[in-house]
């Protein structure tokens, strides 16, 4: 999603009845950067920051000892030798380490100059007269070089990041005692109504408690706003424009009721008398049809339906994208794809954004809507956690269709305890239950073979943060302790790494040309060690499948199009991106958004559409013997 440079005064009518993805965008180009400040380390967390950060000096800054144990050298290998010293983490050793004895060294400590191991506590059979060097220790076991983390003056946070307690704490170990970050906007929150009590008052017969005030604040402060106030006013259009005026020192103006077509639905005049100027009113969404949205100079003026969980769909979808456009991050929510639980009919003309409950389940994100009341039901939205998009038609959609979600909360099910069932509803809205598979791998297979390649992709670009989990999923993939002998090459389209990838590419992968980004898996193929002749890394090509298998895996959940493949120039990718030698290109990934199979070639299409019927033969483990 593109940010715009600032709010400017649009000379046509306002657009009216337009579709959700429109009017986000016509919110984001209105939403422009606010300019830097220098705020104090400590109190940097949830900011953005704003310049690169760099090491003052080589970290670690000596060599360190990763544990308890004991300095050595590998020359004294299978042999019994006396412990003559011992230094502490903060101490300094007294002397260089000689050969035939060791040094006690504790965790985080400086290893005496000469040290080539630590030998951890538990395999040292320390005793009175000594320590044995075990026969197996190798250089380098067991310490941390100095330097082997960050050079001096090498870049340790990037501009563009969102500090979380983690980066804090780096910038804590560097020095950093301020950073420039990216202003937040200060936002005021106006909402409307005459029912409405204040949340600590007693309502009357006909009044209700103001929920909506301290719903938006609180949404606000999530998304990074540290500046906001709230006012509460009558059903009176003097006393909407004297509170807009009180607003006019804050960057983002909310105001919730009062944006419909009703009597008393008095907030568009309103802001036509204080000079704002609206840009789009109503949005063929539900709930949340009335949504406004204005400028006035650089302020974001929204309107946002009066009843609770339309004033929540609009804040959450385009409030905080503004806000987060603003600061610099991507404005796009955190989300997923899931498949959904049971039938759900969209009546209407306009897309629906369901409360629903995610659970993760054995095949994945299973994505069961909260049936409410209503837009204004929020003790049944309340069990929901995350929004579904539905698209509206004459078909119901069908249990097991594939959904994109949006968080509102934590997940739950497998691995985050127990599901919640989202509440039953009785009548002629609840759903027959769906009776349980009688063959316990039926699911399992049938997943299998519905899988595709699906090599279509659209010219969108992939979130950020998307590209981000799918690197750091490869990085968790299991190791033998090789040391991750294997590197991913990213190429962004447009640059000439992509263009250079793409010309090895051969003509039948045409179509990954259009990815975003192409990715290089290179791996070492030769295992260097310190004291033995080097041997065939295989080892290696294993531990780079794992990790690709991770990428792809959470590329595809997170909604991406990620495949690998292998039809292109081995030689020229290496020299397209500078793999060095003792590293073979075994693979490039393509990496994008979805698109039309239609722009495919025929033939293209063809493959992607057969199901890959050999996977429940080819993936299954057979017990005792081979078949």
């Amino acid at each position: 999603m593109a940010v715009g440079a600032g709010a400017r005064t649009l000379a046509r009518a306002p657009a009216t009845h337009v579709g959700p993805d429109r009017a986000l965008e016509l919110v984001l180009a209105a939403a422009g950067r606010l300019g830097v400040r220098s705020v104090a380390t400590a109190s940097a967390v949830g900011s953005v920051l704003a310049e690169d950060v760099v090491s003052d000096r080589a970290y670690p800054p000596f060599d360190r000892a990763m544990m308890d144990g004991f300095a050595v050298t590998v020359a004294d290998a299978g042999r019994r030798v006396p412990v003559v010293g011992e230094v502490a983490a903060g101490a300094r050793a007294a002397g260089a380490l000689e050969g035939g004895t060791a040094v006690a060294v504790m965790t985080g400590a400086p290893c005496p100059a000469g040290t080539q191991a630590v030998v951890p506590v538990e395999e040292a059979s320390a005793a009175e007269d000594g320590m044995t060097v075990p026969a197996g220790v190798v250089a380098g076991q067991n310490i941390a070089g100095a330097g082997s983390e960050r050079h001096a003056g090498a870049v340790v946070l990037r501009a563009g990041v969102e500090i979380t307690p983690l980066r804090l704490a780096v910038l804590e170990s560097v020095g950093a005692r301020r950073v420039l970050v990216n202003r937040a906007p200060s936002l005021a929150v106006i909402t409307t109504g005459d029912e409405v009590v204040p949340s600590g008052a007693e309502p009357g017969p006909t009044e209700i408690r103001g929920s909506n005030g301290p719903m938006i604040l609180a949404m606000a402060r999530a998304a990074g706003v540290v500046t906001a106030v709230h006012e509460h006013v009558r059903d009176d259009r003097l006393a909407i424009v004297s509170a807009l005026v009180a607003a006019g020192d804050h960057d983002v103006v909310v105001l919730s009721g009062g944006v419909s077509a009703g009597r008393y639905d008095l907030v568009p005049g309103a802001l036509a008398a204080w000079g704002a100027e609206v840009v789009f009113h109503k949005v063929e969404q539900k709930p949340g049809h009335p949504l406004l949205f204005a400028t006035r100079g650089n302020q974001l003026v929204f309107g946002l339906p009066g009843n609770p969980m339309a004033s929540h769909l609009g804040f959450h979808r385009y409030v905080r994208a503004a806000i987060r456009g603003m600061v610099g991050l991507d404005p796009a929510p955190a989300g997923d794809t899931g498949r959904l639980a049971e039938e759900f009919r969209v009546g209407g003309r306009r897309t629906l954004f369901q409360p629903c409950l995610v659970a993760r389940d054995e095949s994945g994100w299973a994505v069961t809507p909260v049936r409410t009341k209503g837009s204004a039901d929020l003790f049944g939205a309340a069990v929901a956690n995350a929004l579904v998009r539905l698209e509206p038609g004459e078909e119901p959609h069908r249990a097991g269709t594939r959904v994109r979600f949006e968080w509102l909360a934590e997940p739950v099910g497998i691995g985050a305890g127990p599901a919640v069932p989202a509440p039953v509803v009785a009548g002629p809205e609840a759903s027959e239950p769906t009776a349980p598979s009688t063959d316990p791998h039926g699911d399992v297979l049938a997943a299998i073979t519905e899988r595709r390649a699906w090599r279509a992709l659209a010219d969108t670009p992939v979130p950020v943060p998307l590209l981000v989990r799918a690197l750091e999923a490869a990085r968790w993939a299991p190791s033998a302790g090789n040391g991750q002998p294997w590197r991913f090459v990213v190429a962004v389209r447009g640059t000439g790494p992509f263009e250079r990838l793409a010309a090895t590419l051969t003509p039948g992968n045409a179509w990954a040309k259009a990815a975003r980004y192409l990715i290089v898996v290179a791996v070492r193929t030769w295992h260097e060690h310190p004291t033995k002749p080097p041997k065939p890394n295989r080892l290696a090509l294993l531990e780079a499948g794992l990790a690709l298998g991770n990428l792809v895996t959470q590329a595809t959940q997170d909604g991406l199009v990620a495949h690998p493949f292998d039809g292109f120039d081995n030689a020229g990718a290496r020299a397209a991106v500078g793999v060095p030698e003792g590293f073979e290109v075994t693979v490039m990934v393509a990496i994008g958004i979805r698109g039309d199979p239609a722009l495919l070639d025929e033939r293209t299409r063809a493959k992607d559409a057969r199901p890959r019927e050999r996977l429940p033969l080819s993936e299954v483990a057979f017990f005792d013997e081979w078949p």
